[in-house]
């Protein structure tokens, strides 16, 4: 009796890997999306989170000025004007979001930190990168809440044009 030799073809190996190529072009891009709606969501929450730290400081000073959330944040030594979200490290370059905090008591958007008035913030959450695929977000004082996919569509004080949602 003669040994017979088991294995596969190469047509069931390649019925494999087209199988396991079709899994993946389906997986991917799912997997993506996940992921935008994670550090979406990631920002939102950071927003939120410094609308209530603006709050509680306006209920101790009486004013939004010389809020600085630094303290929010362990290992940051160095005040915060800009805060980027998922990594508060000022790493822009690993982060998806840029979150900036400014004053419109005024006509003129000013440093939420070097403000005289302070009487009213505004915080805008940009995507850092070019992914049109996510929103910039606003938030104010006022109690304006607004997300869009168009950043031109943002300013500090108003969300407008096409594809303005409330959040």
């Amino acid at each position: 009796m003669g040994s017979r030799i088991k294995g596969f073809t190469l047509i069931e190996l390649m019925i494999v890997v087209v199988i396991v190529a079709i899994l993946a072009a389906i997986a991917l891009p799912s997997y993506q999306e996940y992921m935008r709606k994670k550090d979406m969501a990631l920002a939102q929450q950071e927003l939120l989170k410094l609308a209530d730290q603006l709050e509680r400081h306006k209920s101790k000073n009486f004013s939004y000025k010389n809020f600085n959330p630094q303290y929010l944040y362990e290992g940051v030594t160095s005040p915060l004007s800009v805060i980027y979200v998922p990594n508060v490290t000022l790493d822009a370059a690993r982060s998806k979001y840029k979150i900036e905090i400014k004053d419109i008591s005024s006509t003129t958007v000013t440093n939420l930190l070097t403000t005289d008035l302070g009487a009213a913030w505004s915080m805008k959450a940009s995507p850092v990168n070019n992914d049109a695929r996510l929103y910039t977000f606003l938030i104010t004082s006022h109690g304006l809440k607004c997300k869009t996919r168009e950043k031109s569509n943002v300013s500090f004080t108003a969300c407008t044009g096409q594809g303005v949602e409330e959040w």
